[in-house]
């Protein structure tokens, strides 16, 4: 199954509050390197084994 997320609707990660009872958020990035991975489990995911393939050899021929 695809889903559709509008950034408008996604959440921070809720660390709490703090003393004078303001919100208290985690903001996580990700690196380059982490975000191909993610790429590679969707389309793996999805069944395109083989343009996950193809994808990472184009990748690391391009290294």
């Amino acid at each position: 199954m695809v889903y559709s997320v509008a950034l408008r609707r996604l959440n921070l990660f809720k660390l709490g509050k703090d003393d004078s009872g303001k919100r208290q958020y985690e903001y996580v990035s990700l690196t380059t390197e982490q975000l191909a991975d993610v790429e590679q489990c969707v389309l793996n995911g999805l069944g395109f084994y083989e343009e996950a393939k193809r994808i990472r050899l184009a990748e690391a021929k391009s290294c």
